[in-house]
């Protein structure tokens, strides 16, 4: 039910800005879910089928703490398929685009970081840059090393750092230059590309 749930909210997040409704192919929707094509196939309908139903059950309610009112929603209104026809129609509650977007955030997240496998300081340095406000002052190593929490010596914490913003770069994450100030290291950020701008992956869970 995790990779269907995942391919929903990567589908509204790219087909459903304009819309609570959305009609694709079931090779599309498997596509978003990670699938690979070899099977897609009778039983991964019934599959993919049985998830969504189990999703479209899942009830969700909106009640403020000593207010006599409340509203009770679903994760998703409507979920249908079609094998005849090799079609997909989903509907979602627009009052929940938030949580839809959240998610979405959250499959980002996953997906660069299964991109910096064995690279902790780069992994840690890319959940401390995706919090930055826009247009950020250039960033100290100071500062770095202090939100790292690096034990080696000054020298050794700023090579890692270095490595893992390039390794940053080289992901399609960042992009940005190296400066230095009064003897200290900074980092200068142009440009950070949430959705990784070398990648075209259509879902977080598809192999390279």
């Amino acid at each position: 039910m995790g990779k269907v749930w995942c391919g929903i909210v990567l589908v509204f997040s790219k087909l459903g800005l304009s819309s609570n409704t959305v009609h694709l192919k079931f090779s599309e929707f498997a596509k978003y879910c990670g699938y690979p094509s070899r099977r897609f196939d009778k039983n991964l309908r019934r599959q993919i089928g049985e998830s969504l139903e189990r999703i479209q059950s899942q009830s969700l309610t909106f009640r403020r703490k000593g207010a006599d009112k409340a509203v009770h929603t679903g994760m998703l209104l409507k979920a249908s398929y079609d094998g005849d026809e090799d079609r997909v129609e989903l509907m979602a509650d627009e009052s929940l685009r938030d949580l839809y977007r959240l998610d979405y955030q959250v499959l980002v997240s996953m997906k660069v970081l299964s991109k910096l496998p064995r690279a902790e300081v780069a992994q840690c340095l890319y959940l401390y840059l995706l919090a930055l406000p826009e247009n950020p002052i250039p960033v100290s190593f100071t500062r770095l090393r202090e939100r790292l929490r690096l034990e080696s010596c000054i020298k050794e914490a700023n090579r890692k750092i270095k490595t893992g913003l390039k390794k940053l770069e080289s992901i399609g994450f960042l992009s940005g230059s190296f400066m230095t100030k009064n003897g200290e290291q900074y980092y200068c950020i142009d440009k950070r590309f949430k959705k990784l701008c070398n990648t075209s992956d259509a879902s977080p869970f598809m192999n390279d």
